[in-house]
């Protein structure tokens, strides 16, 4: 069973339950492959190639927006619950002029890819602070090249994840707000989806899958520091950077709450053209009971 990821420090849960057997335990024989970015993982799962993939939210939504039949069939990275855990943020340099968010209007933001989470969640969180995003100038660019473009003064502000949100603290950037947070507490931000086509016909796969994903989840939330370990084994992070970073919030299940938001959003922001079938985005297993 082939699963799509990328080399990001959230898949220390995947990493985790394959090292101590929990998908072995269900019958799972996984193979890894690492893909540049989610856009890439998609197709792959459509034509059968993954029988998984990792991607974000928003992009899923714009995939079945295409006639893509993708599911989610698990949650994975959430946002934090308040701001004593938050793993994203919004970096301006030291000596900027951007104190706080309604200090954006008429700046620009660097997010890794136009009309997707990163504009999403970042409109979403200044016009909760009364800021006129039209204003704004949404700017695309990778992850790694965002801090630098910043203190070169080629860009206001970046739209960060860790671990660049602490590697650009230690440099003196300024964390102005973490625009996950600011959208929705617990905010799936990347989960686990397959195609529709695998689901219906292997729904026993996916159950174990499911099952595996839960335990090795539970697991990396009780061992911090074995999560941050094997974070060094599958990315070029820094051991300095792993041992500070903030840990990202995990849910095998994703929040009812936060996809209907995203959903709506999506919509309002034109970056889907119809609305979300929730129901039919979600898997069964992917959400809470009840939810």
């Amino acid at each position: 069973m082939t699963i799509g990821i990328m080399s990001v420090a959230n898949m220390a849960p995947l990493y985790l339950g394959i090292e101590h057997g929990f998908f072995e335990d269900e019958g799972l024989d996984v193979e890894l492959v690492v893909a540049q970015g989610g856009a890439a993982i998609v197709p792959s799962v459509i034509s059968g190639d993954f029988a998984f993939g990792y991607g974000n939210v928003v992009s899923l939504m714009q995939a079945r927006d295409r006639d893509l039949d993708v599911q989610i069939v698990a949650g994975s990275t959430q946002s934090a619950q308040d701001e004593a855990s938050i793993a994203n943020g919004l970096l301006v340099a030291p000596d900027s002029e951007i104190t706080d968010l309604e200090d954006i209007a008429g700046h620009s933001v660097a997010v890794t890819t136009l009309n997707n989470a990163g504009e999403l969640t970042t409109r979403a969180t200044l016009e909760a602070a009364g800021v006129d995003v039209s204003t704004v100038e949404f700017l695309e660019m990778g992850f790694p090249e965002m801090n630098e473009a910043v203190l070169a003064g080629h860009v206001d502000v970046a739209w960060q994840a860790e671990p660049f949100v602490t590697m650009g603290e230690s440099e003196g950037m300024v964390n102005i707000a973490d625009p996950y947070l600011g959208t929705l507490p617990r905010l799936d931000a990347a989960v686990y989806f397959s195609s529709e086509a695998f689901v219906d016909s292997d729904p026993d796969t996916v159950a174990a899958f499911q099952r595996a994903l839960g335990t090795s989840i539970d697991y990396a939330l009780e061992h911090e520091d074995e999560s941050r370990a094997i974070v060094l084994t599958f990315t070029e992070i820094p051991e300095s950077v792993a041992n500070e970073m903030v840990l990202a919030q995990y849910s095998p299940v994703v929040n009812m709450a936060s996809i209907e938001l995203q959903a709506d959003l999506a919509l309002e922001y034109g970056m889907i053209e119809n609305p979300v079938d929730v129901d039919a985005l979600l898997a069964d297993g992917s959400r809470a009971e009840g939810e």
